[in-house]
């Protein structure tokens, strides 16, 4: 049984770091604004945040952007200290950032390693450094780290196959040490009443940069994953949307086909 109490009934601020309206970022933003919380968007442009807050309002939601380079620590922390002033204490850190990078594991060098570099830290090294900036008020609060992850996070021959295939390879190695960073957390930070978990999302997005109009997966429902997650505050701090592994075990398929053929056409 989980030793966490409840959430925090007051509300507070929610800041999403790596904040994109179209994709999960955007919709835990609608879904824990449309609760009663106040949001917090960190992003590289202020126009988009911009256009984020005026939208946001539209809706009755508070909102702001605050401009922000995630591998700045320091710049971090001082966004922090202004979200504080201009919105008041963080009760839920939410974290979306990502980068691709390094398709190809066996073959990095120059460019490709210094991208690894970066994601590493604009994701595992950012999110580190937040927790600690925000950890006073999560604290204090009862609050929460959430954490947007996807398939490749996991160690699975079969996840392995599906990255190598769809060339995300150093996308998967920075994936899957925000994945573990994020149990090291869970674990450590339950003592303080600060639940750590995140949402796995195992399909394309509708209306992402990944859809190419097919994606069935909602961003709604990604915004009520996280919040149930939030609102439980449960033992499992990783939980799957969908719950299945069935688009990654279809495209495993596919190398597996690719590479049979392979093999046949090198016979002949």
């Amino acid at each position: 049984m989980s030793s966490l109490s409840s959430p925090p009934a007051g509300k507070g601020t929610i800041l999403i770091a790596g904040f994109n309206m179209n994709g999960p970022a955007g919709a835990v933003a609608r879904k824990f604004g449309g609760e009663g919380f106040a949001v917090a968007m960190i992003a590289r442009r202020p126009a988009p945040l911009e256009e984020a807050a005026a939208a946001f309002a539209q809706e009755g939601i508070v909102a702001k952007g605050f401009p922000g380079d995630l591998t700045d620590a320091a710049g971090l922390a001082g966004i922090v200290e202004r979200v504080r002033a201009e919105l008041g204490p963080i009760s839920v850190l939410h974290f979306n950032a990502h980068m691709m990078c390094a398709g190809d594991v066996s073959a990095c060098s120059g460019d490709d390693l210094a991208a690894v570099q970066t994601s590493f830290a604009m994701t595992t090294v950012a999110l580190l450094g937040l927790v600690s900036a925000t950890l006073s008020d999560l604290e204090a609060q009862g609050g929460a780290v959430l954490v947007s992850a996807g398939a490749i996070s996991y160690f699975d021959p079969t996840v392995h196959k599906f990255i190598n295939f769809v060339g995300m390879g150093g996308s998967g190695i920075i994936k899957a040490a925000l994945h573990q960073a994020v149990g090291l957390l869970h674990d450590k930070l339950r003592a303080k009443n600060v639940f750590v978990g995140s949402v796995h999302i195992m399909e394309v997005v509708k209306g992402t940069g990944f859809d190419d109009g097919s994606a069935t997966l909602e961003p709604a429902a990604i915004g009520d994953c996280f919040y149930r997650l939030f609102s439980e505050r449960g033992d499992n701090f990783a939980v799957k949307i969908p719950d299945n592994m069935d688009m990654v075990s279809k495209v495993a398929a596919m190398a597996d086909a690719a590479a049979a053929a392979g093999a046949g056409e090198s016979k002949e």
